[in-house]
């Protein structure tokens, strides 16, 4: 291996690690603030929030350390690909971490009522959740196939926001006072699904970094 080629693998696992770094800490913000909304834990909400700096500068080392890879080690073919889709991958994980905290902020403003458990949210929680460890394991395996397998989750947590929206809205018109938590609910639930489209993003992105294909899932 030549000493060029041995830079170049160095740069790429060292990219490779931060983002499963950033990752865990994004996986940790969505349940930190799913956790903190059925428990009505104001601390943790605000632990979210806070934490959110910590994910937006390693997005940031991540980023530059792709535009300086690119830049001093000139990558070509499946390397580029590779650094490339690391690139918009940690940005859909910070964008991901910032739903996260919009969860996390809706749990603060229901004080002093609070919100109340819902197995639709907790379903799509877990769905969310699932396709993001997921897709991020098919980044770091190069699993094409894996990616392509996350579409069936999707569409199961566009069922569950239909049904939570469709509840939620007819408890709304039955009662007046169900409409603010009820909104909160809402936003809650448009929150996760946004999260599962992020990491059907992911998704799209290994293949594209395996097979050098761009492609739209659930298009």
């Amino acid at each position: 291996m030549t000493p060029k080629r041995l830079l170049l693998e160095n740069d790429e696992q060292a990219i490779r690690e931060a983002l499963r770094n950033l990752s865990d800490l994004t996986h940790a913000a969505i349940r930190g603030a799913v956790d903190a909304m059925a428990r009505g834990d104001m601390n943790k909400a605000r632990q979210v929030v806070d934490g959110d700096a910590e994910i937006n500068e390693l997005n940031a080392a991540i980023e530059a350390a792709c535009f300086s890879t690119i830049a001093t080690q000139q990558p070509v073919a499946s390397d580029l690909r590779a650094i490339l889709a690391a690139g918009h991958i940690t940005w859909e994980l910070e964008r991901i971490a910032d739903h996260a905290v919009a969860i996390a902020k809706i749990t603060i403003d229901s004080v002093p009522t609070g919100l109340p458990p819902d197995a639709d949210i907790q379903s799509m929680t877990s769905n969310a959740s699932q396709m993001l460890k997921r897709a991020i394991e098919a980044y770091l395996k190069g699993d094409a196939e894996a990616a392509r397998a996350l579409a069936d989750l999707d569409n199961e947590v566009d069922k569950l926001q239909t049904q939570l929206d469709r509840r939620i809205l007819q408890g709304m018109s039955d009662n007046a006072h169900e409409i603010e938590t009820g909104t909160h609910l809402l936003w809650i639930g448009h929150n996760l699904e946004r999260i599962a489209d992020r990491a059907l993003n992911i998704a799209e992105r290994v293949i594209f970094m395996v097979e050098g294909e761009i492609v739209e899932l659930n298009d």
